[in-house]
């Protein structure tokens, strides 16, 4: 087999649109949040062109506080999330100094890298993502109890296989 093979993707597709449930998608989100943390009472959810707001109340010390977000630019790639992170607004929607968003990046439930300078912030998926895919987010629309997710042309490169000495590998080996 030639070595131009191993380095093609396995898939690749044009720009098509994906719809989600928001509320099915934010029960998600919400159980996973509680795991690490529990004080989230809620969120809520809405975006439009490639930028998406979520909000959150968190009950701290018996008084509940709305948190709010804007992201754009959402990309994935190699099992990486990545994300321009334009606002974090905290208690009276002021906004949140970067530092201690570089701070609170280390207690998300996954491995998350935040750029104080650009505000870009990559989240860790891999082990849950594909490695190999690759796609971009170039619209997004929160309507009638869906998010519309606009999706640019992506691949998914194939898995790296194991170590194998022998390339005529017996049925029994491949599970024939």
């Amino acid at each position: 087999m030639s070595a131009e093979l191993a380095v093609r993707p396995l898939a690749t597709w044009d720009a098509f649109t994906v719809r989600l449930d928001r509320d099915v998608l934010l029960l998600f989100l919400l159980r996973l949040l509680r795991r690490q943390a529990p004080q989230v009472e809620d969120l809520t959810l809405d975006g439009e062109g490639d930028r998406l707001s979520l909000t959150a109340k968190v009950r701290v010390a018996g008084v509940v506080l709305n948190l709010g977000a804007e992201i754009e630019e959402v990309r994935v790639k190699g099992g990486l999330l990545g994300f321009l992170l334009r606002v974090v607004k905290g208690p009276l929607g002021v906004a949140v100094p970067k530092f201690l968003l570089n701070a609170l990046s280390h207690r998300l439930p996954f491995p998350t890298e935040f750029d104080r300078q650009s505000g870009v912030v990559v989240v860790d998926l891999r082990g849950r993502l594909p490695l190999g895919l690759e796609v971009e987010v170039r619209n997004l629309r929160v309507h009638n109890g869906a998010i519309e997710i606009a999706l640019g042309p992506g691949q998914l490169a194939p898995p790296t296989p194991p170590e194998v000495g022998n390339v005529e590998a017996s049925e029994e080996t491949i599970g024939v």
